[in-house]
Protein backbone atom coordinates (compact mmCIF):
# COMPACT_ATOMS: atom_id res chain seq x y z
CA UNK A 1 0.00 0.00 0.00
CA UNK A 2 1.62 3.24 -0.95
CA UNK A 3 0.18 7.00 0.41
CA UNK A 4 0.05 10.09 -1.13
CA UNK A 5 -1.36 13.33 0.56
CA UNK A 6 -2.12 16.02 -1.79
CA UNK A 7 -3.48 19.87 -0.47
CA UNK A 8 -6.13 21.36 -2.78
CA UNK A 9 -8.77 24.02 -1.82
CA UNK A 10 -7.47 24.07 1.49
CA UNK A 11 -8.32 20.12 2.29
CA UNK A 12 -5.60 17.42 2.34
CA UNK A 13 -6.66 14.56 0.51
CA UNK A 14 -4.87 11.16 1.57
CA UNK A 15 -4.45 8.99 -1.68
CA UNK A 16 -4.02 5.27 -0.66
CA UNK A 17 -3.23 3.02 -3.75
CA UNK A 18 -3.57 -0.59 -3.56
CA UNK A 19 -0.51 -2.24 -4.66
CA UNK A 20 -1.16 -5.94 -5.77
CA UNK A 21 1.10 -8.60 -4.13
CA UNK A 22 3.00 -11.15 -5.92
CA UNK A 23 3.74 -9.33 -9.09
CA UNK A 24 7.59 -11.05 -9.20
CA UNK A 25 6.73 -14.21 -8.04
CA UNK A 26 3.87 -14.43 -10.80
CA UNK A 27 6.25 -13.21 -13.62
CA UNK A 28 8.68 -15.93 -12.54
CA UNK A 29 6.10 -18.38 -12.83
CA UNK A 30 3.56 -17.61 -15.30
CA UNK A 31 4.21 -17.84 -18.83
CA UNK A 32 4.86 -14.01 -20.86
CA UNK A 33 1.03 -14.48 -22.49
CA UNK A 34 -0.33 -15.08 -18.40
CA UNK A 35 1.56 -12.78 -16.87
CA UNK A 36 0.62 -9.86 -19.39
CA UNK A 37 -2.85 -11.04 -18.66
CA UNK A 38 -2.11 -10.41 -14.52
CA UNK A 39 0.07 -7.12 -15.34
CA UNK A 40 -3.21 -5.58 -17.78
CA UNK A 41 -5.48 -6.56 -15.29
CA UNK A 42 -3.21 -4.81 -12.51
CA UNK A 43 -3.21 -1.45 -14.65
CA UNK A 44 -6.84 -1.29 -14.81
CA UNK A 45 -7.59 -2.28 -11.37
CA UNK A 46 -5.08 1.25 -11.21
CA UNK A 47 -6.55 3.06 -13.78
CA UNK A 48 -10.07 2.10 -11.78
CA UNK A 49 -8.59 4.32 -8.99
CA UNK A 50 -7.47 6.84 -9.92
CA UNK A 51 -11.03 7.41 -11.90
CA UNK A 52 -12.70 6.89 -8.25
CA UNK A 53 -9.74 9.25 -6.88
CA UNK A 54 -10.10 12.27 -9.49
CA UNK A 55 -14.19 12.14 -8.72
CA UNK A 56 -13.69 12.08 -5.02
CA UNK A 57 -11.05 15.01 -5.71
CA UNK A 58 -13.77 16.49 -7.88
CA UNK A 59 -16.30 16.36 -4.88
CA UNK A 60 -14.32 17.80 -2.22
CA UNK A 61 -13.08 20.72 -4.02
CA UNK A 62 -17.08 21.45 -4.91
CA UNK A 63 -17.78 20.94 -1.39
CA UNK A 64 -15.16 23.37 -0.25
CA UNK A 65 -16.71 25.93 -3.09
CA UNK A 66 -20.14 25.20 -1.50
CA UNK A 67 -19.23 25.80 1.86
CA UNK A 68 -17.54 28.85 1.44
CA UNK A 69 -20.65 30.20 0.04
CA UNK A 70 -22.38 29.34 3.67
CA UNK A 71 -22.43 32.63 5.88
CA UNK A 72 -22.89 32.97 9.80
CA UNK A 73 -26.58 32.86 9.36
CA UNK A 74 -27.87 30.34 7.38
CA UNK A 75 -31.34 31.09 5.75
CA UNK A 76 -32.52 27.81 7.64
CA UNK A 77 -31.91 29.53 10.80
CA UNK A 78 -33.51 33.13 9.77
CA UNK A 79 -36.77 31.43 9.34
CA UNK A 80 -39.61 29.14 11.72
CA UNK A 81 -39.39 25.49 10.58
CA UNK A 82 -42.24 23.85 10.39
CA UNK A 83 -41.41 20.62 9.32
CA UNK A 84 -38.02 19.30 8.11
CA UNK A 85 -38.08 15.44 6.11
CA UNK A 86 -35.11 13.51 5.27
CA UNK A 87 -34.95 12.54 2.16
CA UNK A 88 -32.29 9.55 2.59
CA UNK A 89 -33.12 7.91 -0.63
CA UNK A 90 -34.25 9.53 -3.73
CA UNK A 91 -37.21 11.45 -3.67
CA UNK A 92 -38.69 9.17 -1.13
CA UNK A 93 -41.41 11.63 -0.67
CA UNK A 94 -44.05 8.98 0.31
CA UNK A 95 -41.96 8.72 3.84
CA UNK A 96 -43.41 12.28 4.29
CA UNK A 97 -46.60 12.01 6.51
CA UNK A 98 -48.12 15.38 5.82
CA UNK A 99 -50.08 15.27 2.47
CA UNK A 100 -49.99 18.48 1.36
CA UNK A 101 -46.23 18.95 2.04
CA UNK A 102 -45.81 15.36 0.26
CA UNK A 103 -48.19 16.50 -2.79
CA UNK A 104 -45.71 19.58 -2.84
CA UNK A 105 -42.41 17.86 -2.62
CA UNK A 106 -43.53 15.35 -5.10
CA UNK A 107 -44.02 18.23 -7.67
CA UNK A 108 -40.34 19.47 -6.62
CA UNK A 109 -38.81 16.30 -7.33
CA UNK A 110 -41.18 15.72 -10.29
CA UNK A 111 -39.51 18.46 -12.19
CA UNK A 112 -35.90 18.11 -11.37
CA UNK A 113 -33.83 15.82 -13.37
CA UNK A 114 -33.06 12.82 -12.04
CA UNK A 115 -29.20 13.60 -11.34
CA UNK A 116 -30.58 16.74 -9.28
CA UNK A 117 -33.20 14.83 -7.20
CA UNK A 118 -29.72 12.75 -5.35
CA UNK A 119 -28.74 16.40 -4.48
CA UNK A 120 -31.66 16.75 -2.24
CA UNK A 121 -30.70 15.22 1.07
CA UNK A 122 -33.21 17.44 3.19
CA UNK A 123 -36.84 19.20 2.71
CA UNK A 124 -38.21 21.77 4.95
CA UNK A 125 -41.43 23.33 5.17
CA UNK A 126 -40.99 26.91 7.13
CA UNK A 127 -43.66 29.28 8.64
CA UNK A 128 -45.08 31.96 6.08
CA UNK A 129 -45.62 35.22 8.17
CA UNK A 130 -41.76 35.59 9.24
CA UNK A 131 -40.03 35.71 5.75
CA UNK A 132 -40.19 37.32 2.90
CA UNK A 133 -38.97 34.58 0.75
CA UNK A 134 -41.51 31.71 -0.96
CA UNK A 135 -38.22 29.00 -1.28
CA UNK A 136 -34.42 28.86 -0.68
CA UNK A 137 -31.67 25.77 -1.22
CA UNK A 138 -28.68 25.75 0.73
CA UNK A 139 -26.09 23.18 1.27
CA UNK A 140 -26.33 20.74 4.78
CA UNK A 141 -23.64 20.75 6.91
CA UNK A 142 -20.86 19.21 7.84
CA UNK A 143 -20.37 17.72 4.59
CA UNK A 144 -22.09 20.02 2.13
CA UNK A 145 -22.73 17.70 -0.47
CA UNK A 146 -26.26 17.32 -0.42
CA UNK A 147 -28.94 20.30 -0.76
CA UNK A 148 -31.63 21.37 1.67
CA UNK A 149 -35.21 22.69 -0.07
CA UNK A 150 -36.93 24.79 1.88
CA UNK A 151 -40.21 26.04 0.87
CA UNK A 152 -42.84 28.80 2.34
CA UNK A 153 -45.91 27.27 3.96
CA UNK A 154 -47.73 29.81 2.06
CA UNK A 155 -46.98 28.45 -1.30
CA UNK A 156 -47.50 24.91 -1.21
CA UNK A 157 -50.64 24.49 -1.61
CA UNK A 158 -50.77 24.78 -5.50
CA UNK A 159 -47.63 22.63 -6.86
CA UNK A 160 -49.49 22.92 -10.09
CA UNK A 161 -49.81 26.60 -10.27
CA UNK A 162 -47.42 28.19 -12.93
CA UNK A 163 -46.04 31.06 -10.69
CA UNK A 164 -45.00 27.28 -8.43
CA UNK A 165 -43.34 25.97 -11.34
CA UNK A 166 -41.29 29.03 -12.23
CA UNK A 167 -40.34 28.98 -8.42
CA UNK A 168 -39.32 25.41 -8.68
CA UNK A 169 -37.13 26.09 -11.47
CA UNK A 170 -35.88 28.54 -9.92
CA UNK A 171 -34.42 27.05 -7.36
CA UNK A 172 -33.41 24.52 -9.38
CA UNK A 173 -31.26 26.86 -11.15
CA UNK A 174 -29.21 27.52 -8.31
CA UNK A 175 -27.60 24.04 -7.81
CA UNK A 176 -26.59 24.24 -11.38
CA UNK A 177 -24.80 27.45 -10.85
CA UNK A 178 -21.85 25.98 -8.88
CA UNK A 179 -21.17 23.11 -11.67
CA UNK A 180 -18.19 22.83 -13.58
CA UNK A 181 -19.05 23.31 -17.58
CA UNK A 182 -17.64 19.70 -19.16
CA UNK A 183 -14.59 20.62 -21.45
CA UNK A 184 -13.83 24.10 -20.15
CA UNK A 185 -10.46 25.36 -20.72
CA UNK A 186 -11.04 28.67 -17.90
CA UNK A 187 -8.28 28.43 -15.00
CA UNK A 188 -6.90 30.57 -12.02
CA UNK A 189 -9.77 33.36 -12.19
CA UNK A 190 -9.09 35.64 -9.25
CA UNK A 191 -12.29 35.74 -7.01
CA UNK A 192 -14.00 39.40 -7.09
CA UNK A 193 -14.92 40.87 -3.70
CA UNK A 194 -18.31 40.18 -4.03
CA UNK A 195 -17.63 36.49 -3.87
CA UNK A 196 -15.45 36.70 -1.22
CA UNK A 197 -18.38 37.37 1.21
CA UNK A 198 -21.28 35.29 -0.77
CA UNK A 199 -18.74 32.09 -1.57
CA UNK A 200 -16.62 32.00 -4.45
CA UNK A 201 -17.75 29.86 -7.60
CA UNK A 202 -14.75 27.75 -9.45
CA UNK A 203 -13.33 29.51 -12.65
CA UNK A 204 -14.90 27.16 -14.29
CA UNK A 205 -18.77 26.91 -13.15
CA UNK A 206 -21.68 28.34 -14.65
CA UNK A 207 -22.12 30.65 -12.51
CA UNK A 208 -18.41 32.53 -12.38
CA UNK A 209 -18.98 32.28 -16.65
CA UNK A 210 -22.09 34.32 -16.49
CA UNK A 211 -21.12 36.82 -14.26
CA UNK A 212 -17.20 37.39 -16.22
CA UNK A 213 -19.86 38.02 -19.56
CA UNK A 214 -22.69 40.40 -17.79
CA UNK A 215 -21.30 41.40 -14.34
CA UNK A 216 -18.83 43.81 -13.98
CA UNK A 217 -16.85 44.96 -10.83
CA UNK A 218 -19.10 48.16 -10.55
CA UNK A 219 -22.20 45.40 -10.99
CA UNK A 220 -20.91 43.70 -7.93
CA UNK A 221 -20.29 46.28 -5.73
CA UNK A 222 -24.07 47.08 -6.10
CA UNK A 223 -25.65 43.73 -5.77
CA UNK A 224 -23.29 44.09 -2.21
CA UNK A 225 -25.35 47.30 -1.24
CA UNK A 226 -28.72 45.81 -2.46
CA UNK A 227 -28.02 42.20 -0.11
CA UNK A 228 -29.98 44.66 2.36
CA UNK A 229 -32.59 46.65 0.43
CA UNK A 230 -34.74 44.75 -1.63
CA UNK A 231 -36.27 47.19 -2.84
CA UNK A 232 -33.82 49.72 -3.61
CA UNK A 233 -32.94 46.92 -6.31
CA UNK A 234 -36.23 46.82 -7.77
CA UNK A 235 -36.19 50.46 -8.21
CA UNK A 236 -32.19 49.85 -10.10
CA UNK A 237 -34.78 47.54 -12.19
CA UNK A 238 -37.24 50.00 -13.52
CA UNK A 239 -34.60 52.64 -14.87
CA UNK A 240 -32.56 49.15 -16.38
CA UNK A 241 -35.49 46.56 -17.45
CA UNK A 242 -33.90 45.99 -20.43
CA UNK A 243 -31.14 44.60 -18.93
CA UNK A 244 -33.09 41.58 -16.56
CA UNK A 245 -36.04 39.35 -17.40
CA UNK A 246 -37.28 40.43 -13.75
CA UNK A 247 -36.90 42.83 -10.73
CA UNK A 248 -35.93 40.02 -8.45
CA UNK A 249 -32.96 39.65 -11.30
CA UNK A 250 -31.65 43.03 -10.63
CA UNK A 251 -30.80 42.02 -6.93
CA UNK A 252 -27.65 39.59 -7.45
CA UNK A 253 -25.69 38.08 -9.71
CA UNK A 254 -26.75 34.34 -8.81
CA UNK A 255 -31.02 35.49 -8.91
CA UNK A 256 -30.08 37.11 -12.22
CA UNK A 257 -28.46 33.41 -13.25
CA UNK A 258 -31.25 31.48 -11.75
CA UNK A 259 -34.31 33.97 -12.82
CA UNK A 260 -33.00 34.13 -16.35
CA UNK A 261 -32.20 30.08 -16.35
CA UNK A 262 -35.82 29.90 -15.44
CA UNK A 263 -36.98 32.06 -18.40
CA UNK A 264 -34.64 30.05 -20.34
CA UNK A 265 -36.20 26.56 -19.36
CA UNK A 266 -39.62 27.38 -19.21
CA UNK A 267 -39.13 29.69 -22.45
CA UNK A 268 -40.63 32.45 -20.96
CA UNK A 269 -40.76 35.80 -23.35
CA UNK A 270 -38.50 38.91 -22.50
CA UNK A 271 -38.44 42.34 -24.06
CA UNK A 272 -35.14 43.55 -22.96
CA UNK A 273 -32.16 43.10 -24.97
CA UNK A 274 -29.16 42.30 -23.04
CA UNK A 275 -32.42 40.30 -20.70
CA UNK A 276 -32.64 38.13 -24.34
CA UNK A 277 -28.71 37.43 -24.06
CA UNK A 278 -28.91 36.36 -20.68
CA UNK A 279 -31.42 33.58 -21.58
CA UNK A 280 -29.49 32.85 -24.62
CA UNK A 281 -26.36 32.02 -22.58
CA UNK A 282 -27.73 28.70 -21.67
CA UNK A 283 -28.24 27.61 -25.62
CA UNK A 284 -24.41 27.60 -25.91
CA UNK A 285 -24.32 24.57 -23.45
CA UNK A 286 -25.81 20.79 -24.29
CA UNK A 287 -25.76 20.13 -20.78
CA UNK A 288 -28.19 23.04 -19.91
CA UNK A 289 -30.24 21.79 -23.17
CA UNK A 290 -30.28 18.71 -21.55
CA UNK A 291 -31.21 19.75 -18.30
CA UNK A 292 -34.46 22.05 -20.38
CA UNK A 293 -35.70 19.29 -22.19
CA UNK A 294 -36.11 16.68 -19.22
CA UNK A 295 -37.56 19.50 -17.31
CA UNK A 296 -40.04 20.55 -20.39
CA UNK A 297 -40.90 16.99 -20.31
CA UNK A 298 -42.09 16.42 -16.89
CA UNK A 299 -44.10 19.86 -17.44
Amino acid sequence: MKTISRWGMGVMVTILLVLPTGVTAQAVTLSEGAYRTELLKIIASLQQQIATLTALLAEREQRTIVSEGETASPLRETVSILATYPIAVTANTELIPNRTHRVYFNRVFALFPDQYDARIGQVIVFAEAESEIDAFVETMPPRHTKWIYAVSEGVIDEPLAAWNTELIVHELAHLIAYEKILNSEVTNVSCEPYFLRHGCPSADSYLRAYVTQFWDSSDLKRAERFADNQAVAYNYHDDHADEYVSEYAALSPEEDFAESFMYFVLEKPTSGSLAKKKVAFFEEYMTMLGVKQEVTESL
